[in-house]
């Protein structure tokens, strides 16, 4: 059986397609398809140029891209994820982590 949040999420996405069937729904299960959580080869990948990147680096920066580029095309991001130990899923982390990028999804800056 689904979740609460899962629940809560699908009848909300309903609501919204069935509002203006013009929007499109992009699903991302992280339970079922989980993202590989930051390492060093991301972390070097990220501040190395495309051209210089080694395979593991273009792939690991790869995914981060996919992740971000769904997020900059939406219009609505709907977050569904259990209260687990008081904090949030190392799943939902590893997300966070892949969309918190300078430079693409930030810039440091003083305020």
């Amino acid at each position: 059986a689904a979740s609460h949040s899962t629940r809560i999420a699908t009848e909300f996405a309903q609501k919204l397609l069935a509002a203006d069937p013009s929007n499109t729904l992009v699903v991302r299960d992280l339970v079922a398809n989980p993202l590989p959580h930051i390492d060093t080869d991301y972390a070097t990948g990220i501040y190395t140029p495309v051209e210089a990147r080694t395979p593991r680096q273009a792939e690991v920066v790869g995914v981060s891209d996919v992740v971000l580029d769904e997020l900059f095309a939406a219009d609505t991001v709907i977050l569904a994820t259990g209260f687990i130990n008081f904090n949030i899923s190392s799943t939902l982390k590893s997300w966070v982590d892949h969309i918190a990028r300078s430079g693409r999804s930030f810039a440091y800056g003083e305020n």
